[in-house]
């Protein structure tokens, strides 16, 4: 049989086929695992090595899949040579199948039947291939001599056997001549812009002349590409959602695959902006968070997720442990993404703290003398927060750096002022002591330093506690655990996790504010990959809620706002910032939803009413004035507490709001006719 179009490769070791195969990491590692090499060859009669492929693209390795001069065998040692010897000086069909999965195979067909079965290699192994490309009749030290090929062909699935027979012989189109349609992919209705650190759900359409089943790819635009997805029908969506960090323009790319294995060239879907938005922050209180985010956002692969979490949560105060190498402005634009216009951290260089936060961050202190961990002090809100990650396994060094930092904190709890002491203790509390009684592999896991004569020790948290500081937390074990998640795999098992379970991460907070705090230990599922240590929440309410008795930290929770001034009116609603800020508005989107509103009483009086932050007295004078001229008004002083026709009832004491009621007996309205206004002056 003599084939046309076939060539003579050479010898040697700069002798080699490129082939990019584009398949990608598949059977869940990260090299092509599954996968098909087909050949047209001849094999000269001359006994020589010849090479079928290479793995290593330097070239500078042994090659995978030779045919052996001594007796013909097709193989290498690794995968164990055939049997039964191949015939030379004639053309073969040789389609060589792999599957490296647990119960994958390594087969080797020739002229559309099974020759031999190899031993199979283990996943992502030498035998796998690189993600893109393969080297075809290459090898490092000339064991690659010539030989015919007429063919080559790559396959990004294992043929079974009936589909090895559909190919047939040497010479039959590998492809029919019908040549098979290539997918197509278009983003469905893209937007104009997104919102930083959302999480954002796109719909891609894909089609396929031949109605092949198709799976897509997304270059995000920022720096990252999702995996393929699972096949869809043609004709079908497909929903991608992802978060972006920046606040930038992004073009979007997609390519698709059908299930041929044809593969289409990366192109442009859609184009639109990210764009930075404050959240409002928790409506129920002030929500407080303490996240060891795994040596930077479990090492630097998981940012995205972790601020798409974050935007949802509304926190009004972040606290972060294991931030690496992370410089200020980058941190800053990360808080933007989970809608905190300030931020802080301990230092730009190794493993350090961060704050974030909805209000100012000020009186900033780094403590860094006499300490084995730094702890990061600040105030915002009113608040003076403690940020620190305590040493793990060594009971003495978190002992010493509570020695050392008990004076600042015993200051601030002096002074009366609220106070905060938050993030990664890496102790026990003795409040677990009845569920750790039974994390006895647990204890013997642990290192002698970390123990306190070889049991659990809670000298660490007492000592905290001893200060004045109360740990609000009411949820035993195993429903307070803070560690571990799944992102470890040799912790993933569940017998494992049961007892690796332990509560190290805190949110300690002076008796005032404890005394109306709620302690919660989030658990959504993507929590599980976005760092070793699962968060732990404040919701701290029985307060005048968060930032109400400030006017400029409100403020401040609306980056966007052109002009903070109390009685300028940026968004141009008539209604100035001062009453915004007093009646729960937002000075950036006009409206006026949040107006007093009139009605009737029995008797022919009018009632006007409203709802307001219940610590605004603190902050603004207020006057409810009406007339039945427009001329000649009538001031009515909203007081601080109920007054003549002014009455004041809670609203939702928990969020720091309350209802003014305003009653006009008949006479201030004689024809039932009445103008009336809200003013304010700040103090």
């Amino acid at each position: 049989m003599t084939l046309e179009n076939a060539i003579v490769t050479a010898g040697g070791t700069g002798n080699h086929l490129l082939v990019p195969h584009g398949i990608g990491g598949n059977g869940y590692g990260n090299r092509a695992n599954v996968f098909t090499l087909v050949y047209d060859v001849l094999l000269p009669a001359p006994r020589q090595w010849h090479a079928f492929y290479q793995t290593d693209l330097g070239n500078i390795a042994d090659a995978e899949y030779f045919i052996r001069p001594t007796n013909d065998a097709i193989g290498i040692t690794g995968l164990v040579y055939s049997s039964q010897p191949v015939t030379r000086d004639r053309w073969h069909r040789l389609a060589l199948v792999m599957d490296l999965t647990g119960d994958g195979f390594a087969r080797a067909y020739l002229d559309g039947e099974l020759f031999f079965t190899h031993n199979k290699p283990a996943l992502d192994s030498r035998w796998s291939l690189d993600p893109a490309n393969v080297l075809m009749f290459a090898d490092n030290n000339d064991e690659n001599q010539p030989l015919a090929v007429a063919m080559v062909a790559t396959f990004s699935k294992a043929l079974d056997a009936s589909e090895i027979a559909d190919l047939g012989g040497p010479g039959i189109n590998v492809i029919p001549a019908e040549t098979n349609a290539p997918p197509t992919v278009a983003a469905a209705s893209p937007p104009a812009e997104v919102v930083a650190g959302e999480w954002t759900a796109l719909s891609f359409d894909v089609a396929d002349a031949d109605g092949d089943a198709v799976q897509i790819q997304v270059d995000w635009g920022d720096g990252r590409i999702s995996d393929w997805t699972t096949f869809a029908a043609a004709g079908s969506s497909l929903t991608l959602s992802h978060a972006w960090m920046f606040d930038f323009p992004v073009t979007l790319w997609a390519r698709a695959r059908d299930a041929n294995g044809e593969t289409t060239a990366w192109q442009p879907v859609a184009d639109f902006d990210v764009v930075h938005q404050p959240t409002p922050g928790s409506e129920d209180g002030l929500k407080v968070m303490a996240y060891n985010v795994w040596n930077n956002f479990a090492n630097n692969t998981a940012v995205n997720e972790t601020a798409g979490w974050l935007r949802g949560e509304n926190a009004d105060i972040i606290a972060f442990q294991e931030l690496v190498n992370m410089d200020a402005l980058t941190f800053s634009d990360y808080a933007l993404a989970w809608g905190h216009p300030h931020a802080v951290v301990e230092r730009e260089a190794g493993m350090s703290l961060g704050l974030t936060s909805r209000f100012p961050i000020s009186d900033v202190v780094r403590h860094t003398d006499g300490l084995n961990r730094p702890i990061l002090q600040a105030r915002t809100n009113g608040i003076d927060v403690f940020v620190l990650h305590n040493v793990p396994y060594n009971r003495a060094q978190r002992l010493a750096d509570l020695a050392v930092i008990s004076p600042a904190i015993e200051a601030v709890l002096a002074g009366g002022g609220p106070v905060l002491v938050l993030g990664d203790f890496n102790a026990h509390s003795q409040a677990d002591a009845a569920f750790l009684a039974n994390q006895t592999e647990l204890l013997a896991s642990l290192p002698a330093d970390h123990l306190n004569n070889g049991d659990f020790d809670f000298d660490v948290m007492n000592g905290y506690l001893a200060l004045g500081l109360v740990d609000a937390s009411d949820t035993p074990g195993p429903g307070n655990i803070t560690y571990p998640s799944l992102i470890l795999p040799n912790l993933r098992p569940e017998a494992i996790r049961a007892w690796r379970a332990e509560r190290i991460d805190y949110i300690l907070g002076d008796p005032a504010t404890a005394a109306g705090t709620t302690i919660s230990y989030p658990r959504d599922a993507m929590l599980d990959f976005t760092s070793d240590h699962y968060p732990v929440v404040a919701l701290i309410t029985g307060t005048a809620g968060p930032g109400d008795d400030d006017y400029q930290a409100w403020a401040a929770g609306f980056p966007g706002l052109a002009d903070a001034a109390p009685m300028a009116d940026p968004d141009g609603d008539g209604i100035p910032n001062i009453l915004e800020y007093i009646l729960g508005g937002n000075p950036t989107v006009p409206g006026s939803a949040n107006l007093p509103v009139a009605g009737a009483v029995d008797g022919g009086g009018l009632v006007f009413s409203f709802v307001r932050r219940a610590a605004s007295k603190n902050a603004a004078d207020q006057m409810f004035q009406h007339t039945t001229d427009l001329v000649t008004w009538t001031d009515v002083p909203v007081p601080a507490t109920s007054a003549g026709i002014v009455e004041i009832t809670p609203e939702a004491p928990s969020a720091g709001l309350e209802t003014v009621t305003i009653t006009l007996p008949p006479a201030a309205a004689p024809d039932g006719r009445v103008f009336a206004r809200l003013q304010a002056f700040p103090k």
